[in-house]
């Protein structure tokens, strides 16, 4: 998915909040959306299940338990 707005940073929290919310209204409605609702004659949406594979090598080693309780331990746990 590609961010259409200018990606930049304002100095105001209220505008990059703004910048934020626009981005990602304007991905939902013009990518995710029709992707998961354009169905085959089956009623499955193609193009939404040939993004899981990608989506599952790039945010699975980032987003795990083990990673978690790894960070955690850490930063919070082991004495400095």
């Amino acid at each position: 998915m590609v961010l259409r707005l200018a990606d930049s940073h304002p100095n105001s929290i209220e505008e990059q909040d703004r910048l934020d919310a626009a981005n990602l209204y304007e991905t939902l409605t013009e990518e995710v959306i029709p992707m998961f609702f354009e169905r085959d004659a089956n009623g499955v949406p193609r193009r939404w299940v040939q993004r899981i594979p990608p989506c599952d090598e790039t945010l699975v080693p980032q987003f795990n338990t083990w990673r978690m309780v790894q960070d955690y331990t850490q930063k919070y746990y082991v004495p400095r």
